[in-house]
């Protein structure tokens, strides 16, 4: 994405510092551990029918450590605002505990 973002930049005499990018997502899987992780990117690529590598790729899903590197590398490619949907949100008190854990976790880290 950034190559196509830099190269519209370039023919029009713009810098990014000019514009203000976003992203949206509106599913952040926060796994708390490894095995978790592999299942649900496993289970993911079953239900879309896409590959597990892609789905680890393309998805914000994953453990602390990899969503705070994937969310580094949006930061990196311009992404200033994301608005996101933790999940799983089966009901109000496990929505306000996985929200909780991906502050305290992972938006802190950033």
């Amino acid at each position: 994405v950034k190559y196509l973002l830099d190269s519209a930049l370039d023919k029009y005499d713009k810098s990014q510092d000019e514009f203000g990018f976003s992203g949206f997502d509106h599913m952040v899987w926060h796994y708390g551990s490894t095995e978790e992780y592999e299942k649900g990117a496993r289970d993911t690529a079953e239900r879309f029918r896409r590959p597990v590598e892609t789905v680890n790729q393309d998805l914000f899903m994953g453990t602390t450590e990899v969503l705070i590197e994937k969310f580094r590398k949006a930061e990196d490619m311009g992404v200033d605002t994301m608005i996101i949907f933790v999940r799983p949100t089966g009901d109000v008190k496990l929505a306000k505990e996985n929200l909780s854990r991906f502050r305290d976790e992972v938006i802190s880290q950033l």
